[in-house]
């Protein structure tokens, strides 16, 4: 047996450097809190199911700014294309009302602080989307003008 292959699947793979380690490893609470002040663009929430095409958000690394509508429920979409398991951080205490499947009522755990920065991240939830589809999150009224989201893919993350 030659050390050929295996010299070249070495090379080829790269070494291994302190960054693509720490973002490997890095605690997705923490990372978050990291990223939920960047300056992004809104998206303004929806009031009706007729509007929810503008507002939907996925998983991703750059937080969603979403605008509220005062004194109104409002709600933004996630959709998935299969059984996905999504970790929620959110800017805001006590605006995430409900998780829904198709407008259908899911429930939703109990919110927990972000133990890295929660005064910036006073809730965060796990949401187990257990089907393909779409999914709302329903925005309780609130006085702020906007809420700030992390979404994030729970798989290869430490559940806290």
């Amino acid at each position: 047996m030659t050390l050929f292959p295996l010299a070249l699947a070495l090379i080829a793979c790269g070494p291994e450097t302190d960054d693509t380690a720490a973002a490997v490893t890095e605690d997705p609470g923490e990372h978050a809190c990291e990223h939920i002040g960047d300056q992004v663009d809104a998206i303004t929430a929806a009031t009706a199911a007729v509007d929810i095409a503008d507002a939907i958000i996925e998983p991703g690394d750059e937080p969603w700014v979403v605008a509220l509508s005062g004194d109104v429920t409002t709600y933004v979409q996630i959709e998935v294309d299969a059984e996905e398991e999504l970790l929620l951080f959110v800017g805001l205490a006590d605006v995430v009302e409900d998780l829904l499947f198709q407008w259908q009522s899911e429930g939703l755990e109990d919110a927990g602080a972000e133990e890295h920065c929660a005064d910036a991240i006073p809730a965060h939830y796990h949401l187990d989307l257990h089907e393909p589809g779409a999914y709302q999150l329903e925005l309780a009224p609130s006085a702020a003008a906007e809420l700030r989201l992390v979404l994030f893919e729970s798989e290869g993350h430490d559940d806290h």
